[in-house]
């Protein structure tokens, strides 16, 4: 799996049999490059989805792409870093940066975001106010937490161009870092076993925690880059004690929301009352539950939140974070199959809002990945370890995780709540109060993590 570093400039890979016609520019432009043929749907596929492409070859070109990503965004941010002001950044390009090709055969290669929307539309911090939590005693039973994930690592838009894109880190590695703190292990499975993917550009505007991401990275690399099948998981089986879905743009791929054995894995989940978490675009592979067993789906009139339709249609495709229109739209998915979506509304919620209802809790983008990966763990110590409290800690060492040496325990429902969302009492809640403190429906949270001025402009 590749990787960028913020000490050290990442270069693009120089391959013999690449043909090198992209040149990334300092205003974000590029020069001409000859234009591939419309590749088919199967071509479409290869690249991360399903195709049948040599497994080495694909993990060669997926690392080319990362590396020349990294080093874009890299340089872009370092740029901008230097001048901060607005006038800055307003004058960046607003056109999708294609990268270079990974060798004569790649007809064509994928997207990036555009300058002005790397800037714009990415707050550093991602999340506000990270902070980690040192538990007197951690989760001692059996039980796992099933992540979700996908393995594909490009999202075609309606023209055919695809956005070279993966799990966004802060969404997928706060929330478990907060888990693995508290003791929990994980079950990482992807449709097809291949690696999950990453958005490892976002690793970079993960100030003041990018280590802490990483040391989480570091810490699954194995089930990272050999997941399961989630054809072969099975929630009893497996002793899974909650669901975890984490996004990125690459939570809209038809590889997450169709899969029928997701679909399984949500039902069973749901008739075991198994708490399940999803954030951001990661809430739209909750769709799949429409698929498999034949019953009703699950979340119908269920509240929740998600990335709002608004900006991925037409904020993010103008501003060039996306190189086209989105396929499918997730709220739009997720009401036509009777979900409850809040924030439907322009600017009508705050982009760090979570939001509780019955055993789904959501949260709106990445913004909320701190207030949603503390409300995560809360949720399964209150159930799983009443009483237990925390203590504040900054830049803990990820502790080791204890050997599976309890009896295996029974998974008892998550309690039952009504239809109002109202959360449960904080027996289990950390001693302290976060900055920004999150408060559940039906009340709005207190924002705390939209502080940059950029980011308010166009998304609040």
């Amino acid at each position: 799996m590749g990787t960028c570093h913020s000490s050290q400039p990442a270069a693009a890979p120089q391959k013999p049999e690449a043909v090198a016609t992209a040149t990334l520019l300092q205003d974000g432009g590029r020069t001409s490059q000859p234009a591939g043929k419309a590749t088919t749907e199967e071509n479409h596929q290869d690249r991360g989805e399903g195709g049948e492409m040599d497994a080495i070859d694909d993990e060669a070109r997926h690392a080319f792409y990362v590396e020349e990503s990294c080093a874009f965004a890299k340089s872009l941010l370092a740029d901008v870093a230097k001048d901060p002001h607005a006038a800055k950044w307003e004058s960046l390009s607003k056109s999708p940066v294609q990268l270079s090709k990974f060798n004569a055969s790649d007809e064509r290669p994928p997207y990036v975001p555009s300058p002005y929307s790397i800037i714009a539309l990415n707050p550093t911090p991602a999340t506000a106010g990270f902070q980690r939590c040192n538990w007197k005693e951690q989760y001692s039973g059996r039980g796992k937490v099933l992540i979700l994930a996908t393995s594909a690592y490009e999202l075609r838009m309606q023209n055919g161009k695809g956005l070279f894109t993966g799990h966004h880190t802060t969404e997928l590695f706060v929330p478990m870092i907060h888990l693995h703190d508290a003791g929990f292990e994980f079950v990482i499975a992807t449709m097809d076993g291949k690696p999950v993917r990453l958005d490892e550009w976002t690793f970079l505007v993960a100030a003041g925690y990018e280590d802490d991401l990483r040391g989480m990275a570091a810490a699954v690399e194995g089930q990272l880059k050999n997941p399961r099948k989630t054809s072969e998981v099975d929630i009893v089986q497996d002793n899974i004690i909650a669901v975890f879905l984490p996004g990125g743009p690459r939570a809209m791929t038809p590889q997450m929301g169709n899969d029928p054995a997701v679909g399984k894995l949500l039902h069973a989940a749901h008739d075991r009352q198994v708490l399940t978490a999803a954030i951001c675009h990661g809430v739209h592979p909750l769709v799949a539950a429409r698929l498999g067993d034949g019953g009703e789906f699950p979340y119908k009139g269920y509240e929740a939140v998600c990335f709002p339709d608004y900006l991925d249609e037409p904020v993010l495709p103008e501003s060039g974070y996306l190189p086209g229109k989105m396929v499918t739209l997730p709220q739009a998915d997720l009401r036509a199959n009777g979900v409850d979506v809040k924030n439907t509304e322009s600017a009508n919620m705050p982009m760090d809002q979570i939001w509780l209802d019955r055993g789904l809790l959501t949260g709106l983008s990445f913004a909320a990945a701190q207030k949603f990966g503390e409300k995560f763990v809360e949720l399964l110590m209150q159930k799983h370890m009443p009483g237990m409290t925390s203590n504040e800690v900054f830049k803990q060492a990820l502790p080791t995780l204890p050997e599976d040496t309890t009896p295996e325990e029974t998974i008892a429902p998550v309690d039952k709540r009504g239809g109002d969302g109202t959360a449960a009492s904080s027996e289990a809640s950390p001693q302290r109060q976060p900055s920004g403190t999150t408060k559940l429906v039906p009340e709005i949270a207190v924002s705390g993590a939209v502080d940059p001025p950029r980011y308010c402009k166009l998304f609040c």
